[in-house]
């Protein structure tokens, strides 16, 4: 699982995306209660995009 957290408690308009090394959508959905399952995902690198409506922020993901 991967926590994510902003600096709204309202999580109604975000909405999350995780993106492969080769730019493939690999999950999205929205983000209802801040953590992601990502149980699904093999090893290796990945992106994730959170929007929260106003702006988009990027970082890196690493599943272990």
């Amino acid at each position: 699982f991967v926590q994510v957290k902003l600096n709204t408690r309202d999580y109604s308009n975000a909405t999350y995306r995780v993106v492969n090394t080769l730019g493939q959508s690999v999950l999205s959905g929205k983000l209802d209660s801040g953590t992601l399952n990502v149980s699904a995902l093999n090893q290796g690198l990945y992106i994730l995009e959170v929007n929260d409506g106003q702006k988009l922020l990027t970082t890196k993901l690493v599943k272990k």
